[in-house]
């Protein structure tokens, strides 16, 4: 009786466990999602370089903003999943830092003007900072 006693774990232990296997379970999500971003990138510039056009972009290299896009991304879904399904500050943060890379990469893709592209990013970033001050101050 002694034997099974000693091989069971607490249950603040298993669901550590529990818990880090899940987080494991989304790493490992992460990294095959990148790397078939990159596989498929890479064989549109191969294709592109052997003669099948059927793209072209001057800035292709703004489409590598995509990796800290989809982590970003990645990082709002953890966080909105980790909070019962609520919005909060972190998740509203990482949105909205996706959102601002997913505008200077279609800004860098399709060449858009700076002279009004980037004032606009910077009011857009700060307003971002304002509100999520304002809901940290909020939530507190």
């Amino acid at each position: 009786m002694d034997n099974f006693s000693s091989s069971v774990e607490p249950n603040d232990r298993r669901e550590e466990r529990h818990a880090q296997s899940i987080e494991r379970r989304e790493a490992g999500t992460k990294g095959l999602l990148i790397g078939v971003i990159l596989v498929f990138l890479g064989g549109l510039f191969l294709m592109r370089n052997l003669g099948f056009s059927f793209f072209h972009i001057d800035h292709w290299w703004a489409l590598f903003i995509l990796i800290p896009i989809i982590g970003s991304a990645q990082r709002a879904l953890f966080l909105f999943k980790k909070s019962d399904n609520q919005m909060n500050p972190h998740v509203f943060g990482a949105i909205f830092i996706s959102g601002v890379l997913i505008l200077v990469m279609l800004g860098f893709i399709f060449d858009i003007n700076l002279q009004y592209f980037g004032p606009a990013l910077f009011i857009l970033a700060g307003a971002g900072v304002l509100i999520y001050e304002m809901a940290i101050k909020k939530a507190a």
